[in-house]
């Protein structure tokens, strides 16, 4: 990155940031085996961490890179400092360091990038990608938020399938229901014509019986009453 480009950019969010953590402290959970550290900016307009060390103000070039400037490594503690200043670059490029005195812990996605100056490469990274994860900075990965987000969708993707399954399972129950009740129709109704064409084959038994009766009769009538 051209040391010139972007250059002031960022100075205005700074500069609330320096103010703000004048009269209070902000928090950073290190994530680590050094727990969570105190730092305010004293009189020499550094971001103090007690014994641990100091940050001066970040330019737009260190809080886009994370790594020059106060964020480019320190020969005292630099493990330590290393994890502050991860968390405060990764506060900075998600522009939450002025709604949150406690980093990364309690951090909300829907809050990123809510500041005119951010990292607005970032925001959209994240606003286009599949589910909106990504990696846009060196830091991305503070409180884990890839991971975070990952897991989410793989849990999401889990509890739709399942619900997908059990639909279809539901489905196929409803499904063969409806073929019992339809095959069981289709019986009923061939009982129903067996009985209706045994009667008609009764009917016309009894019919043939009584034409025949009636032929009988006819045939004994004497001839002289006819007459």
């Amino acid at each position: 990155m051209q040391p010139s480009l972007f250059d002031g950019y960022f100075q205005p969010y700074v500069n609330a940031v320096w103010d703000r953590y004048r009269s209070a402290d902000l928090t950073i959970n290190t994530q680590a085996q050094w727990g969570d550290v105190k730092g305010r900016v004293g009189s020499d307009n550094l971001l103090t961490f007690g014994d641990v060390g100091s940050f001066t103000q970040p330019s737009a070039r260190d809080i886009f890179s994370c790594s020059t400037g106060p964020f480019g490594g320190y020969p005292k503690n630099q493990a330590e400092m290393g994890a502050i200043g991860a968390r405060i670059a990764a506060a900075f490029n998600r522009s939450t360091l002025l709604t949150n005195d406690q980093q990364p812990q309690g951090e909300r996605v829907d809050d990123y990038y809510r500041d005119v100056r951010t990292n607005h490469y970032s925001r959209i990274c994240h606003e286009v990608s599949p589910d909106g994860r990504g990696y846009a900075f060196p830091y991305d990965d503070v409180e884990l938020i890839a991971y975070i987000e990952a897991e989410a969708e793989a849990e999401e993707s889990l509890r739709r399938m399942k619900t997908r399954d059990d639909d279809e399972e539901d489905e196929g129950r409803r499904r063969g229901r409806r073929g019992t009740t339809t095959r069981k129709t289709r019986d009923d109704g061939n009982k129903h014509n067996t009985r209706d064409d045994g009667n008609k084959h009764n009917t016309r038994d009894d019919g043939n019986k009584h034409n025949t009766r009636d032929d009988n009769v006819r045939l004994r009538i004497p001839l002289d009453v006819v007459g």
